[in-house]
């Protein structure tokens, strides 16, 4: 443990079909990591049809007990108070927090958790959550160990661009795939070796890759003026920050010579 996909030889096991389920672990704080689940099933889909089997599933709101499976709707409120958020982050972020911390979270949710993985049967588990290597993995261990299951391999997508959370990084993965040079430093730092590190840029959907209508058709679809400058604001798929207030500033200081488009995500109130 791990299988050593990584420049080796071994193959991912199968169904008796052929078909290989893949796993992807993701939680609904904030939108990206959705997003990349779905990019990753997407392009699975695209690249290999039918050869793929892809669940995505959410694994602390639907296979942990209360009150873990609560963890992710305190998102909300954190990001609306982000000088929580930020020290939530900087609390958590040195080894001896957040190991103990994970430690509890393993012994609370360990049952389940290894419901889980009977449930889906996954050939491939791949997370994309900081939140989801360790606990994930030393439930994946055990039940190896306790003859449940057969090594499979476990990878993490990493879906932040700049150093981002420990709890990200762990030894014990097959592969970690990183977007930036930023991460794979950090990654080494924290015990991962190079064979282990893909620096793959951030998963996106295949329709981005598609050729698309020109520009003046598209912002005639949408109901935008077709030559006036834009700017685009985004916060995330909470649509987070002050945004509101960005908005205001951006359109006194271009004046009405600009249009400006905002992406709210699930902020109904910026809507």
């Amino acid at each position: 443990w791990p299988l050593p996909l990584v420049g080796g030889k071994k193959q991912v096991p199968a169904s008796d079909d052929g078909t290989i389920r893949v796993m992807v672990m993701m939680s609904d704080t904030g939108g990206g990591h959705r997003a990349s689940a779905e990019a990753l099933s997407d392009a699975f889909a695209q690249l290999y049809g039918n050869k793929f089997k892809v669940s995505i599933v959410d694994m602390w709101k639907n296979h942990t007990p209360w009150p873990v499976n609560t963890i992710g709707d305190s998102y909300n409120f954190l990001v609306k108070h982000s000088f929580l958020w930020r020290m939530q982050f900087r609390i958590t972020e040195p080894s001896f927090i957040h190991k103990p911390w994970l430690g509890m979270m393993h012994q609370l949710s360990k049952k389940k958790l290894s419901q889980a993985f009977d449930e889906h049967k996954p050939h491939i588990v791949v997370s994309v959550h900081p939140a989801m290597q360790h606990v994930p993995l030393n439930v994946l261990r055990s039940r190896v160990r306790a003859g449940l299951q057969k090594p499979i391999p476990f990878t993490t997508v990493v879906t932040d661009l700049t150093e981002c959370h420990p709890t990200w990084f762990h030894p014990n993965v097959t592969a970690c795939f990183v977007p930036t040079e930023v991460c794979r430093n950090q990654a080494l730092r924290l015990g991962l070796k190079n064979s282990q590190l893909i620096m793959h840029g951030l998963p996106i959907r295949p329709q981005f890759s598609q050729k698309l209508p020109p520009k003046w058709f598209l912002r005639k679809q949408l109901g935008m003026d077709q030559r006036a400058f834009t700017v685009m604001l985004a916060g995330g798929g909470e649509g987070m920050g002050n945004l509101e207030e960005t908005v205001v500033a951006l359109s006194k200081r271009l004046g009405k010579e600009a249009q400006v488009v905002v992406i709210c995500g699930r902020n109904k109130k910026l809507k």
